[in-house]
C-alpha cells in the first residue's frame, strides 16, 4: 500500500516539474511571476504608455503582460501592488486545486480497495479532508478578491 502511494506521488511530482521544464505557452499561465515575450517590447510598452494607460491596461486583459514588464524593468509602481497579490493568489489556487484533485484521488483508491485490507474510513477522511482544503482554499480567494477589488475600485 506504501508502496503504491510513493509511485503515485512521485509519478505527480515528476509530471509536474515536466510541465514546468517544458513551460511553453500552455504553461505560461502556470508559473509564480507573469511572463512577458521580450525586454525590448517591455521597455517600449512602459515608456510610450503614462501612469494612466498603464493603470487601465492592469484593469483590462493586458495585466499579466504589463505586471510581467514592471517585473523586467524594475518599473513597479505602488499601484501594481494589489493586482500582484491577486496573480499570486490565483497561482496559489491552482496549485491547491491540484493537491486536492491529488488526494481526492489517492482517498478514493483506499476508498475502493479499502474492504480489501480494512482502509475504508481511512479513504472517506482522505476525500473530506482534501475537499475541505479545496473549500477553504476557493473561500480565502473569493474573500481576497472582494478586499482586493473593493481597494481598486
Amino acid at each position: 500500500m506504501k508502496r503504491l502511494y510513493k509511485s503515485i506521488v512521485s509519478l505527480v511530482f515528476m509530471a509536474l516539474v515536466a510541465a514546468g521544464f517544458g513551460a511553453g505557452t500552455a504553461f505560461a499561465q502556470f508559473t509564480i511571476l507573469p511572463q512577458s515575450k521580450d525586454p525590448a517590447s517591455c521597455e517600449n510598452l512602459l515608456k510610450s504608455n503614462t501612469e494612466e494607460q498603464i493603470a487601465k491596461m492592469l484593469k483590462t486583459d493586458g495585466r499579466d503582460e504589463a505586471l510581467a514588464c514592471a517585473i523586467i524593468t524594475g518599473r513597479i509602481s505602488l499601484n501594481m501592488i494589489p493586482y500582484f497579490i491577486s496573480y499570486f493568489a490565483n497561482f496559489l489556487l491552482s496549485l491547491v486545486s491540484l493537491i486536492s484533485m491529488l488526494f481526492i484521488v489517492i482517498g478514493g483508491y483506499y476508498y475502493i480497495y479499502g474492504g480489501l485490507v480494512e482502509n475504508k474510513e481511512k479513504g472517506k477522511k482522505t476525500v473530506y479532508h482534501a475537499l475541505l482544503g479545496m473549500a477553504v482554499a476557493i473561500l480565502s480567494w473569493v474573500i481576497i478578491n472582494v478586499i482586493i477589488s473593493a481597494v481598486t475600485s
